[in-house]
């Protein structure tokens, strides 16, 4: 009897803790950036995203140096080209977007290349960046979006949010947790996963000792009181372990659909206004196109 009680209690403990755990773990700046994992898809072929991976640098800036080098090295490997010379542009990308994140970065560069003997240009623009800090020194993660060898890139607008709507609401509907995990909190969603668990279980264990006594009761009439009374106890057990479950399965979908996750890349076709001649019939004029 003791045992079970024990047992009962550390569950419900377990179930309940699950609600507090790494409440930092909100913040899209405490996660690793989804782009880390998984690259974002152009809009188009004329260009492509490079990630680079520093580690262990001493400072910020000598992260940065070699995250340039490193993308150098993935360029000369990957596409079978030489790398001459680094040419650095003033054009300035911006990018804002309602609930994105909104910045301007001046990180557009060209690589003079060499080809089966050409000397080309390759553009590329520095798309966002991630690091952290540790004793064994910078962890720094770059992405970058690079014009493809023989074509003139035309970069798509790469916005930033940790939102993600009810992607996270509709695998936490299905999975307790399956959602906070998706969106990159995954000591939180293994907790709350792991409160489910644990409530599941008292329950089972609250309602098979409840059917003991009550079949106790029945088979042994002299005792019909104290084992009555220990079924009522176990049952109020029993229907503890069903109201914190179903309580963090509501706190469950709210944190899946409102809390913040790792911020994702969200890629999306660059709209502009153009000039371009036109004719019709036996007059000549100017047509404004809009390109979407």
């Amino acid at each position: 009897m003791k045992l079970f009680k024990t047992g009962l209690i550390a569950l419900l403990v377990l179930a309940s803790t699950s609600f507090h755990v790494l409440a930092k773990d909100y913040s899209s700046d405490k996660i690793r950036p989804q782009w880390i994992k998984t690259l974002p898809t152009p809009k188009n072929e004329s260009y492509r995203f490079i990630l680079t991976h520093i580690n262990g640098a001493e400072k910020l800036e000598s992260a940065r140096v070699s995250s340039k080098k490193e993308l150098t090295a993935q360029i000369e490997k990957e596409e079978s080209i030489k790398v001459k010379e680094k040419l650095e542009d003033k054009s300035i990308q911006g990018y804002s977007n309602g609930e994105f994140n909104t910045g301007e970065s001046e990180e557009i560069y060209s690589l003079q290349i060499e080809s089966e003997g050409k000397v080309d240009l390759l553009n590329y623009i520095k798309i966002a960046e991630y690091y952290e800090k540790s004793e064994r020194g910078i962890q720094l993660y770059t992405l970058y979006a690079i014009a493809r060898k023989g074509h003139i890139p035309s970069f798509d607008d790469v916005q930033f949010t940790p939102k993600y709507g009810a992607r996270g609401l509709v695998r936490s509907m299905i999975i307790p947790g399956w959602g906070q995990m998706y969106k990159g909190s995954t000591v939180k969603g293994l907790s709350i996963l792991g409160g489910e668990i644990a409530c599941g279980i008292g329950i089972l264990v609250c309602e098979n000792t409840r059917a003991s006594y009550l079949k106790k009761m029945r088979e042994q009439p002299n005792y019909a009181t104290q084992y009555n009374s220990n079924a009522d106890t176990w049952a109020n057990y029993r229907n503890a372990c069903i109201g914190v479950a179903a309580a963090l399965y509501v706190y469950n979908l709210v944190d899946a659909l409102v809390a913040n996750g790792a911020e994702r890349a969200v890629v999306k076709k660059k709209q502009y206004f153009s000039l371009k001649p036109s004719t019709i019939r036996d007059a000549n004029g100017i047509s404004l196109c809009y390109n979407f």
